[in-house]
């Protein structure tokens, strides 16, 4: 008679207990997931928000959670291994400060999110961890890129459990969601395959729309001038590093201090003073802050390219004689709005089942010391991205 193999059990504060087997915890264990836990899950840094945000440890963590009952139902049970290592490892290609970070990983590594991620698995902790458990990396590589369907819309799909466990896990940090309008868990379970194609269990629905108002919720929290603030910040000082050849390869494997203390102490004038000034819960003034939702073509092509940003910042700099330091604009389509097609059986497809309309952010801020010029910035600051009254 062979002992119980040892279980692992986890608190946490979505799901309250969760159990993983001796195998998933070594994956837990490697490096590659352990850097996770000082990788915020809101890109922009927590020391410039003065408060503790989850870290993309505990939601990788969850989302390999919401895997694990996916990956229980029969049709997924053949999956249920590169389905929980596909959850838990699905940011582990996150550089500091996600989103921000991102950005310039194409720039100065000339690699995408997703060829990162590769490089973070392949020659690793993780992938001798994985190997030893027969566990398919290509496999996992294809479910995290979605490129494995329909499975791969568990993990990377229109409504997948990533985004189940990423918008509760934020909204409840934040005070955004005070009471739970799903449960994550309950839309694990209803996960079915009909006709090769995802679809939820009857009854799914309410769950459906309560996750729909909850992601539209956080993403005007997120997309808001109070958030937005610190990371126009952010990203303006890494800009500032990126020209100067500060943005180097070590810099996208580091974990937010690491990679926040650098910009503090090493980086150029430009970039040290952003940063310090963050740092110290001092945000620039929103001079601009709009939600649009009928966007004229010029606006919405000047979304597509983030570098826009900075263009249209060092124009106010240069028109208003205000360093480009001060200045810093965002300009992008928020997330509020999510088209949803995965039908629910005997219910409707997702499909703008709350009413909500997409929208679009307008935002410049500019340092608190130039006030004296806010009223004329904000007309030519619209002026520039083709916002009329």
């Amino acid at each position: 008679m062979t002992p119980d193999r040892p279980l692992f059990l986890q608190k946490d504060t979505l799901y309250g207990e969760m159990i993983f087997s001796q195998e998933e915890q070594r994956i837990i264990d490697t490096p590659q997931i352990q850097r996770l836990s000082d990788i915020s899950l809101s890109a922009v840094p927590p020391i410039t928000l003065g408060m503790q945000i989850p870290s993309r440890l505990e939601h990788s963590i969850g989302v390999a959670h919401l895997a694990k009952i996916v990956g229980l139902k029969p049709e997924f049970t053949r999956y249920s291994k590169e389905l929980f290592t596909a959850g838990i490892a699905h940011d582990v290609g996150s550089p500091p400060f996600s989103h921000l970070g991102e950005a310039f990983l194409q720039k100065v590594l000339g690699v995408t999110h997703e060829q990162f991620a590769e490089t973070m698995i392949f020659n690793s902790e993780l992938s001798d961890e994985l190997k030893i458990q027969e566990i398919d990396i290509n496999k996992v590589l294809m479910m995290i890129n979605g490129h494995f369907k329909p499975i791969s819309d568990v993990i990377a799909g229109s409504m997948d459990v990533d985004n189940l466990d990423n918008i509760q896990r934020y909204g409840k940090a934040m005070g955004i969601i005070q009471t739970p309008l799903y449960s994550g868990e309950r839309l694990a379970r209803s996960f079915i395959l009909l006709n090769e194609s995802m679809a939820l269990e009857e009854g799914s629905g309410v769950d459906m729309s309560g996750w729909l108002e909850s992601r539209h919720r956080v993403y005007q929290y997120v997309f808001s001038a109070k958030n937005q603030v610190m990371g126009a910040m952010t990203r303006r000082a890494l800009q500032f590093a990126y020209e100067e050849g500060e943005l180097r390869e070590e810099f996208f494997y580091w974990t937010d201090i690491q990679a926040y203390s650098y910009l503090l102490g090493d980086c150029n004038p430009k970039t040290r003073r952003i940063a310090q000034t963050a740092a110290n819960k001092q945000p620039y003034i929103a001079v601009t802050d709009l939600v649009i939702t009928n966007p004229e073509n010029r606006f919405i092509e000047l979304c597509k390219d983030g570098d826009n940003r900075e263009i249209v910042a060092d124009s106010i700099s240069e028109e208003f004689s205000i360093p480009r330091e001060d200045v810093c604009v965002y300009l992008g389509k928020s997330r509020n709005y999510r088209s949803v097609h995965i039908p629910v059986i005997n219910g409707n497809e997702a499909s703008n089942i709350n009413g909500i309309k997409q929208e679009w952010t307008a935002q410049a801020f500019v340092h608190p010391e130039h006030h004296s010029k806010f009223n004329i910035i904000n007309e030519v600051f619209r002026s520039k991205v083709g916002i009329s009254d």
